[in-house]
């Protein structure tokens, strides 16, 4: 959306923001972009921190967008003043046979030739200082962005280029003040989960002893071989010879509620109990609404963090990648140098949405009903301007401006309107004069008629 909300009542401006939208979303969705997202959220509530590489297909001509999720055991980073990534860094294992396939003009005759010996290359994306204006195109060695592939064992370059926007996004789901990398809920839960682990494995050890329980005699107590398959007969010297070592042990449930009890907690840690409906019957609108703010609440802070450390980079890159490539249509006269905002349409913005539509719906008919309780407030309708109300309440709905017409579109549809009223109310006036007219004549022509008649 444009920044000066002025701009947004505009059709026309409107219309080409949902233009762009549809050309990023056509590109994203023709892209890796929906698998390997999945992986970086993995990683993001696994270990806190995740990396998404992103690069155009080719330098030269535009053939889309490729996405990476950047393994995080394998990857280091830096931030700069503004806590954005200046530099990430990534190691790469190759085998001297895919080193020669990639790196073609490379001598790597000095490795051994073992199909599965890894070699380690250093992958390094950094800022070069020295550039400080983009142009439309620049040559590889003079973007804003450069990158090096780099042999860790001999620190020789095999490869340099560069990027006109910085191609890895970094994310982090929670991070405390000092520290660049980031805390997820796994790191909360994970005492329970080892708990969990080790109470379920020594349950599990448990039931095994009672369905199979281990058997105790004497020395002499079995006459052969000790037979527990189904149906087996043992032979024992005396009846009492051969008997269970462990009785069954009636407090098992307990290890079943303290799994209980962990697995909720687990689940409490990840959110899951704040994501799902109740198990009750259908919830009221107010239940609803006061859900859906308490779902705001709690994930207000991650949903920024995701937002600015991944989502905005990732849809700004690829708006200028496609800027850049021609791929997005020129913005209305005049509206070139507006600045834009990101805005999410996801069920949490919506539902913020919906409630100021709920309120201004409840704000109308409150009025309405004010308006026809007394004469004194009939004119109480007067404060509301409705044509900003009815775009408002549009945009808040999240219907498309292609379905709203322009400013001048309504003004002139208004004027015709009232001209085809003044043209109907002209023809009213003449008619009636008419029949004004006739009238008189009728009656001037009665009163000679009877004028004759005496």
């Amino acid at each position: 959306r444009f920044r000066n909300e002025a701009l947004n009542q505009n059709v026309n401006a409107v219309e080409w923001l949902e233009m762009v939208e549809s050309q990023i979303w056509q590109v994203m969705q023709e892209s890796d972009f929906n698998m390997e997202v999945a992986e970086v959220y993995l990683d993001l509530v696994s270990f806190g921190t995740a990396i998404l590489f992103q690069e155009e297909l080719s330098d030269s001509d535009w053939e889309g967008m490729t996405f990476t999720a950047m393994p995080i055991q394998d990857c280091y980073f830096e931030h700069g003043a503004d806590d954005k990534a200046i530099r990430v860094f990534r190691r790469l294992r190759y085998t001297r046979l895919q080193l020669e396939d990639k790196w073609p003009d490379q001598d790597f005759s000095e490795f051994d030739d073992d199909t599965d010996t890894k070699h380690e290359v250093i992958f390094a994306v950094y800022k070069r200082p020295d550039v400080t204006q983009v142009a439309p195109v620049m040559k590889p060695e003079a973007r804003p962005w450069g990158y090096q592939f780099v042999m860790h064992s001999t620190a020789e370059s095999l490869e340099e280029g560069g990027y006109y926007e910085m191609p890895a996004h970094v994310v982090r789901w929670k991070k405390v003040a000092g520290s660049r990398w980031g805390h997820s809920p796994a790191f909360v839960a994970l005492s329970d989960i080892m708990q969990l682990n080790e109470t379920v494995a020594m349950t599990t050890e448990a039931r095994l002893k009672e369905i199979d329980p281990p058997m105790k005699t004497t020395e002499r107590g079995v006459m052969g071989d000790l037979d527990l398959m189904p149906g087996g007969l043992t032979m024992v010297t005396e009846m009492d010879q051969l008997e269970r070592l462990l009785q069954p042990n009636p407090t098992m449930f307990r290890a079943n509620e303290e799994i209980l009890r962990l697995q909720e907690s687990i689940r409490s840690t990840f959110y899951v109990d704040k994501l799902e409906l109740k198990e009750s019957p259908a919830m009221t609108a107010t239940e609803v609404l006061a859900r859906l703010d308490k779902q705001q609440r709690q994930f207000a802070p991650t949903l920024g963090r995701l937002q600015a450390d991944l989502l905005d980079p990732l849809i700004e890159w690829t708006y200028d990648a496609l800027t850049r490539n021609g791929r997005i249509p020129p913005p209305p006269e005049g509206l070139e140098q507006a600045d834009l905002d990101i805005e999410y349409t996801g069920p949490i913005p919506r539902s913020m949405k919906n409630e100021e539509a709920q309120g201004t719906s409840l704000w109308i008919n409150e009025l309405a009903g004010l308006s026809t309780a007394s004469e004194q407030l009939a004119e109480i309708t007067d404060v509301v301007d409705t044509d900003s109300l009815a775009r408002g309440l549009g945009l808040a709905r999240g219907v498309p401006a292609s379905y709203m017409r322009s400013e001048e579109e309504v003004t002139a549809i208004r004027e015709a309107r009232a001209q085809q009223q003044a043209e109907m109310m002209q023809l009213q006036q003449a008619q009636m004069a008419g029949d004004a007219m006739q009238s008189v004549a009728e009656g001037a022509q009665a009163m000679e008629g009877g004028d004759e008649a005496v």
